[in-house]
């Protein structure tokens, strides 16, 4: 349950948004959130851009943390952190309970944890209205499955511990990890960046109506021509106004988050996470002159396919994950989600950001240059 104030958000907006949550709370333990000195807002993700350009959250248990959500990528290097981690935990919540979806190698660790369930709706049910806190130990695709865990709902704050093959989304000091997590536990609050997530849904020209295939993403939702060896002519519109028609394998709409992962790979640019904007990027296009481009967070973004595609459907990807098929006379309709992604941070996270540009996508580097030295 959350405690929302703030005299500028429009009474029958808040109205709404209050009743969303009401049957969409995480948590047990009441939450508030509030922007860094400043009383607490409304969580809309589109309202709130009007009161701030920076996302960097306050967020304040009325609690203790007692139900934990423990993600993690299977091995031995998080099998290690993750018993460091429950080692902590039990020092300063020794009433915790925690949850994970493997057990397995986690026997004779100093907290019990307990497996949650294996089928996914009843995962799902669960995780939603019992979690007050997610641990992810592992790399990006850790926290892009949590994403994946609250498709329709608030997802609760994330204390994130890199231990993948890359974590540009994770920090890798152990230290502010464990700071962060005594912040939790004997303050019960922290400090989060609020990531952009994407909501996504795909509608029939004749009757209008919503089909299976929707979900949210943390990094992008793709279309693509998949197996179909001709390329996909698709119409694009922004809002109700029709934009272009595309020629290409396919089309990319990303979060800031996503600007580093596929869309990079496709000749997106880099956007810092707290910048507000859907960024719509092509892929392979048969036109030079399409580029990408920045759109502002508000927008609704439609893609279908045109009558004269020889392609006559395309794969719905998010996230890198199968969500469904885009046929001809369907729309797929991709808008920022009403609530984001809450990822401890930390103050300097700016700078760190920029270092890890450096670091880890070695930003303007020579091939022969050592770290840190571009030539």
């Amino acid at each position: 349950m959350f405690e929302i104030t703030g005299a500028q958000i429009a009474k029958s907006r808040l109205r709404i948004y209050l009743n969303h949550l009401s049957c969409r709370h995480f948590s047990k333990i009441p939450l508030s959130i509030s922007y860094l000195g400043e009383s607490a807002k409304n969580l809309n993700s589109k309202s709130r851009r009007k009161d701030c350009s920076a996302p960097y959250l306050s967020v304040q248990w009325s609690a203790q943390p007692h139900n934990i959500l423990l993600s993690r990528k299977p091995g031995a290097s998080t099998r290690d952190a993750a018993f460091e981690v429950l080692t902590k935990l039990k020092s300063l919540a020794p009433n915790a309970r925690v949850f994970a979806d493997s057990t397995a190698d986690l026997d004779g660790a100093d907290l019990t944890v307990s497996r949650l369930p294996t089928e996914r709706s009843e995962k799902l049910t669960f995780v939603k209205h019992n979690a007050d806190l997610v641990i992810a130990l592992g790399g990006d695709g850790t926290l892009l499955h949590v994403n994946s865990l609250f498709p329709d709902g608030p997802v609760p704050p994330v204390l994130p511990l890199a231990r993948g093959s890359l974590g540009f989304l994770i920090a890798k000091n152990s230290t502010v990890f464990h700071r962060h997590l005594e912040m939790i536990m004997l303050e019960h609050r922290l400090i989060v960046l609020e990531r952009m997530r994407l909501s996504y849904k795909v509608k029939s020209h004749s009757s209008n109506e919503e089909m299976e295939t929707r979900g949210v993403a943390l990094n992008e939702v793709m279309i693509h021509r998949g197996r179909i060896p001709y390329v996909a002519v698709l119409d694009l519109g922004v809002e109700t106004h029709h934009f272009t028609r595309s020629v290409a394998d396919g089309i990319l709409i990303s979060t800031p988050t996503g600007s580093t992962a596929y869309s990079l790979s496709a000749g997106g640019p880099i956007v810092h996470p707290t910048i507000p904007g859907l960024l719509l990027n092509p892929i392979c296009p048969r036109s030079l002159s399409f580029r990408p481009l920045l759109l502002p967070s508000t927008s609704t973004i439609q893609v279908s396919l045109d009558e004269s595609s020889r392609a006559v459907e395309c794969e719905i990807s998010a996230d890198g994950s199968n969500s469904g098929i885009l046929r001809k006379r369907e729309t797929l309709q991709v808008e920022q989600c009403e609530t984001g992604f809450l990822c401890a941070a930390s103050p300097g996270s700016d700078e760190a950001w920029l270092d890890d540009l450096v670091d880890r996508l070695r930003f303007n580097q020579h091939f022969d240059a050592g770290p840190g030295r571009p030539w």
